[in-house]
């Protein structure tokens, strides 16, 4: 079986399996899809997601406090799994989508997010410290920023 085939199989079966997935990866009207290789990293994400949180991809989707959870797996990730802080962005923004594209909605991308890793998050952005008080207070989160 060849690589391309190996992703096709794991795609289509977890496509198979589990709704909130076919959701996912079932472009809404005029949106190009997903290519197979996006498709595939955004599994291996969310294998990571539900190991960490313990649900099943359908679960997952339907949790009631999506920014605690979504804290939860931000803090296990950078803490307990040593992801970069500059990673963990593009971790965390697919499952933004996910949760979009089965019906949730998503007010704040970073809510439930500890203070400390978000100001982290906002400074590897190279944001002066001004732009980081700034985009803290319209989360709803007061915090200095280290001069």
């Amino acid at each position: 079986m060849t690589k391309h085939s190996e992703k096709e199989a794991t795609v289509r079966d977890w496509e198979e399996r589990w709704s909130s997935v076919k959701n996912w990866f079932t472009p809404p009207e005029g949106k190009k899809p997903y290519t197979l290789g996006t498709k595939h990293v955004y599994i291996r994400y969310l294998k990571r997601w539900c190991r960490i949180t313990g649900l099943n991809p359908d679960q997952l989707a339907a949790v009631e406090d999506i920014d605690k959870t979504r804290g939860v797996i931000a803090e296990i990730l950078h803490e307990e799994e040593g992801v970069p802080i500059r990673s963990l962005l593009y971790k965390l923004h697919p499952l933004n989508s996910f949760w979009a594209a089965n019906g949730r909605e998503i007010t704040d991308p970073y809510g439930g997010i500890r203070e400390d890793i978000l100001f982290k998050i906002l400074r590897s952005k190279k944001l002066n410290p001004e732009e980081i008080k700034k985009r803290l207070s319209r989360l709803g989160k007061e915090r200095k920023p280290k001069s």
